[in-house]
């Protein structure tokens, strides 16, 4: 499950534009919805998946590749992925 969960976070960063705020929780919902449209998510299992997807863009954040604002209520792309 976390394999699919880190191949879509990667496509949906992928598709973001450099520089353009995005609100944490949409993205964390549409990769949720995503998530739910391929697989069966309980409920159970959907409260552990979202801070999973936190912690992931947290890893993107250390590799340089987005940026969170101060509040971490939004954070925008600034390095393209390879």
């Amino acid at each position: 499950m976390l394999d699919l969960l880190n191949e879509i976070i990667l496509k949906k960063l992928k598709s973001l534009p450099k520089n353009i705020k995005v609100k944490t929780i949409e993205f964390v919902n549409e990769v949720v919805n995503e998530l739910k449209s391929i697989t069966e998510l309980g409920e159970d299992l959907e409260i552990e998946i979202r801070p999973k997807i936190v912690d992931i863009l947290w890893e993107f954040r250390r590799k340089g590749i987005i940026q969170f604002d101060d509040t971490l209520l939004t954070f925008e792309k600034v390095q393209d992925i390879e």
